[in-house]
């Protein structure tokens, strides 16, 4: 539902995706700029956060995950929106990132963070818990229907 939805907005996309690749033997996990076409993402090194991020290390992924994912949300330009999808609790170990993610909800611009359903983790919780921001829980059942609520509010962004 999220890429549906930035398709209706005309501001410029900032931030980034993840992506699991359940076809590879070791379910890699996959990082792209957000505004990157489908098209255009390919499988490589380079963007590989690492495999089967519930059996892998955690500080591994952690130190892999801030290489590529703060220059994504760092330095960027004014206007936009500013996307993040997903915070789990692998990023959450990641504490540059997670300082820099606090920073951004600072700024006065459309942000759309995508955050895993599970409590007991801080940095999860703490972003929960931000009033100044509008929750929505995303389910199978009610997608479809969030997406003709929501696309009207995307497409009047400015």
């Amino acid at each position: 539902m999220l890429r549906k939805l930035l398709t209706q907005t005309s501001l410029p996309v900032h931030g980034f995706i993840t992506q699991l690749d359940r076809t590879s033997p070791d379910y890699s996990l996959y990082i792209y700029p957000a505004q990157l076409p489908d098209k255009e993402r390919r499988k490589d090194l380079e963007n590989r956060l690492g495999s089967n991020p519930g059996k892998q290390n955690l500080d591994e992924f952690a130190a892999k995950f801030e290489e590529l994912a703060l220059p994504l949300i760092s330095d960027l330009p004014d206007g936009g929106v500013i996307v993040m999808d997903e915070l789990g609790v692998l990023e959450s170990r990641a504490k540059g990132f997670t300082e820099k993610v606090l920073d951004i909800l600072s700024e006065d611009r459309p942000i759309i963070i995508v955050i895993k359903d599970r409590q007991g983790v801080p940095f999860l919780d703490k972003l929960r818990s931000l009033s100044d921001f509008k929750h929505i829980r995303v389910t199978r059942e009610n997608r479809d229907r969030l997406f003709e609520e929501l696309a009207p509010v995307v497409r009047n962004w400015k």
